[in-house]
């Protein structure tokens, strides 16, 4: 997360990254995972950001 986003890596596929990693971390499964993922996917992240 440190590192700034590029062409190749996306702030979406930066977060999409994290957020898998970090919630199977936690051991959450992968239904919840995916259900996360598709709520973010929804957000218009760049005006949030």
């Amino acid at each position: 997360m440190a590192n700034p986003c590029t062409a190749e890596f996306m702030l979406e596929r930066k977060l999409n990254k994290f957020l898998t990693r970090a919630l199977r971390g936690y051991k959450v499964p992968e239904d919840e995972i995916q259900k996360v993922l598709a709520y973010i996917a929804g957000l218009d992240m760049r005006n949030l950001a």
